[in-house]
């Protein structure tokens, strides 16, 4: 498993979860990735020690430059041949919920015909498959494509599923294949399929990738990459994302939330 990290209130949020993963699947290892753009959260991060099978990995950091760089670095660095055994959860710092009892059952819905998403809180694809936000973009104005500029989707898919977790990952899952723009916040794949992802990082964007229109002479990122191919959700498995860049939180709720997901974390 390996995250991209990490502001230190994140990080704070999802260690508990780290620890849980880890205690219960001792194949698990974990890769924190210092990518931090703030000086002080790569400071923080450097602090975390002392955690069997969880490592901070400082080999990509610029001194906070752009992190884009160092993530494709990242890819590029678990498509070596040393890595063909293994089986990568990717994950987002700002993932604050997981649902560590069903990880191992994730771990092993992963093949390599597809790309495999958690049932992720706060993410277009996945919304679509939790009834009660299935239509929420619509309700709110929203084009599917354009749920991660909406603070608004974000706050009201936090809310609901605060309220909800419980009855939600009780429920039977089942995999799922979808054709929408899948936002790659928790995600599992092989290796051969991270080869794949490996060598579209960089290549000239096609005119569409998933419904969504790029510009031309555009180079196609980790997100685009994962959807040119096949991709699915587990809805057995859920992961709460807290927020895209783009959705700019008034600061109060954003505080008001964090302390809810530290709350259940507890």
């Amino acid at each position: 498993m390996f995250v991209f990290g990490g502001r230190k209130s994140n990080i704070e949020l999802a260690l508990p979860y780290y620890r849980q993963i880890l205690d219960e699947n001792p194949n698990v290892e974990i890769h924190l990735w210092d990518l931090c753009r703030n000086p002080a959260d790569s400071k923080y991060l450097r602090t975390i020690t002392g955690i069997d099978r969880l490592t901070v990995r400082t080999e990509f950091y610029d001194g906070g430059g752009k992190a884009t760089r160092g993530q494709n670095r990242v890819w590029t660095h678990y498509a070596g041949r040393e890595y063909r055994d293994a089986l990568f959860v990717k994950a987002d710092d700002d993932v604050v919920f997981y649902d560590t009892n069903r990880f191992g059952q994730f771990v092993a819905s992963i093949t390599d015909d597809a790309i495999t998403s958690a049932l992720v809180i706060n993410n277009g694809a996945c919304s679509q498959h939790v009834p009660d936000l299935r239509n929420i973009h619509e309700h709110l104005g929203l084009e599917l494509l354009d749920v991660h500029l909406s603070a608004e989707f974000a706050e009201h898919c936090h809310r609901w599923f605060l309220r909800n977790w419980e009855s939600l990952i009780n429920q039977p899952g089942d995999v799922v294949p979808t054709g929408d723009w899948l936002s790659i916040n928790c995600i599992g794949y092989t290796w051969d399929t991270g080869v794949q992802i490996a060598k579209l990082i960089g290549v000239r964007t096609p005119h569409t990738i998933a419904g969504r229109v790029f510009q031309p002479r555009g180079k196609v990122g980790d997100e685009g990459a994962v959807n040119m191919l096949p991709r699915r959700i587990n809805t057995g498995f859920t992961a709460a994302h807290l927020t895209f860049g783009p959705q700019r939180f008034d600061p109060d709720t954003l505080d008001e939330l964090r302390a809810a997901y530290s709350e259940l974390g507890a």
